[in-house]
């Protein structure tokens, strides 16, 4: 599973998990009024799981907000997620070098101590 696919389990897991809390619903009682297992509350909460449009509906008529709204919650916060990721890599110049010496290419990051002292990165 990718990287983004986990990230996103997680912000479902507690988008929904802050929303149930907002509603005083513990764990188990919303599981027993949804006709879901603790197990599957609890693995959907944490980003444990890649959760079924099934249990979505579940969560969304246990929570009764309509279902739209909460995916809308998800892909926003996705969206920030992907700008935020975006910003961070635009802030970091990555160079590929070739070292003939040892026929090997390596990925090296410029940074301060490289800049105008003329030494190249060892390679290991």
């Amino acid at each position: 599973m990718e990287r983004d696919e986990k990230n996103l389990m997680k912000l479902l897991g507690n988008s929904l998990k802050s929303l149930r809390l907002k509603q005083n619903k513990s764990l188990n009682i919303f599981a027993y009024e949804n006709d879901l297992t603790t197990a599957t509350v609890s693995r959907v909460e944490n980003g444990l799981v890649d959760t079924k449009f099934s249990t979505l509906i579940k969560y969304a008529k246990g929570l009764e907000i309509p279902l739209d709204i909460i995916i809308k919650k998800i892909w926003i916060l996705n969206t920030k997620m992907m700008i935020r990721r975006s910003k961070f890599f635009e802030s970091v110049s990555v160079v590929r070098s070739f070292h003939p010496e040892s026929e090997e290419s390596g990925l090296h990051v410029k940074g301060p101590a490289q800049k105008g002292s003329g030494a190249s990165a060892a390679s290991d």
